[in-house]
């Protein structure tokens, strides 16, 4: 990153603080105050979406994993494969696991 580049990032930061500070001083912070309303409604918003949203896909499939599954690995019980962990153990463990599904 050139000098350009971070002099343009420092240039444009100050012209946006200024803008705010004419802004809110023309307003007041009326307008500030409208626009928290307005942040908490959407947040609000979203939460209840997302919540209801993912209630509603529970009723159709389970969300978590099961205590086996997590136990085993959710990589191996979802997708069959071992994702990053290759110690010798968790192989041995791996192992079982696919003797144990071919039975």
């Amino acid at each position: 990153m050139g000098i350009e580049e971070l002099s343009l990032g420092v240039n444009t930061t100050w012209v946006v603080l200024t803008a705010a500070m004419i802004l809110l001083m023309e307003v007041g912070f009326e307008l500030l105050g409208i626009q928290f309303i307005g942040l908490v409604a959407l947040s609000a918003r979203g939460f209840i979406a997302t919540w209801f949203g993912l209630k509603a896909i529970a009723l159709l499939v389970p969300l978590r994993s099961t205590e086996e599954e997590e136990e085993v690995g959710v990589d191996i019980s979802y997708h069959g494969i071992i994702a990053a962990n290759q110690s010798h153990e968790f192989i041995e463990y791996y192992n079982q696991y696919e003797q144990t599904e071919q039975k």
